[in-house]
């Protein structure tokens, strides 16, 4: 499984080198609006600083640079610019040879739900057996699914394609529909489980694909899948989480 997460900040203190800053972000990591203003103040005697604000991607490395400048006293302000929701940025500092930054992000939109949804029939999830005189009923702590996709990235539009494993050592079925889910939302409530369902028993696996639509909004979402098991006459579905993955414009 894949990991699309940028690496730890490391904002400066208030004195590097010899050179007092004043720096406006309090979080490794912080959400700003477009159009939302941010200000580096440096005092220093001899050494200069350089200052600069960069577009970057998913793994923190450049793409472009906004704004930067090179000052000994004074001050250094940019603008977030009005891009795509999700887009990420670099506040940099760089004095005598050290670096130190810290993560911009512009918010992501929720998704709205269609206007008139079309009510789908939900089939009866697959009955397995587990309580038999030589399968002792098994519970959620038993059941270890695994959800791995083929790509960190993937574009409005196109299709994804993933698997779903089963890492034992209980059994559970796998449901044919799978959904994205914005990152940090609660997957809950996922609605109608829709498709052939398939059992996997332990080191077992399927796949499975979905369409990203047209519409969704480019951001940062996780795939999630209906997982299904038994513990003697109960059956539970709740929703397998991928892995971040980077939804792009089409």
């Amino acid at each position: 499984m894949f990991m699309v997460a940028l690496p730890p900040a490391e904002p400066p203190a208030r004195v590097v080198s010899g050179v007092r800053i004043t720096w406006p972000l309090a979080k490794p990591e912080t959400v700003l609006e477009p159009g939302s203003k941010l200000t580096v103040r440096i005092a220093s005697k001899r050494r200069r600083a350089k200052v600069s604000f960069v577009r970057v991607n998913t793994a923190g490395k450049g793409l472009a640079t906004v704004a930067r400048r090179t000052l000994r006293r004074g001050s250094f302000t940019v603008t977030v610019p009005s891009a795509t929701p999700g887009a990420r940025y670099a506040l940099r500092l760089s004095v005598a040879g050290r670096k130190r930054f810290s993560w911009v992000t512009t918010p992501v939109p929720p998704i709205l739900a269609p206007a008139t949804p079309v009510p789908v029939p939900a089939p009866a999830p697959t009955s397995i057996s587990f309580c038999g005189p030589l399968s002792p009923p098994q519970d959620i702590g038993d059941i270890n699914p695994t959800l791995t996709l083929t790509s960190a990235t993937v574009a409005a539009g196109e299709t994804l394609a993933l698997t779903v494993g089963n890492a034992g050592p209980g059994i559970f079925s796998v449901g044919g529909s799978a959904w994205l889910v914005p990152e940090g939302q609660d997957p809950w409530p996922f609605g109608n489980v829709s498709g052939t369902s398939t059992t996997l028993r332990p080191a077992e696996a399927t796949q499975r694909s979905l369409l990203v639509p047209v519409g969704t909004a480019p951001g940062r979402y996780r795939v999630a899948a209906p997982i299904t098991f038994q513990s003697c006459d109960v059956i539970a579905t709740h929703p397998e989480l991928s892995e971040p993955i980077e939804v792009t414009a089409p």
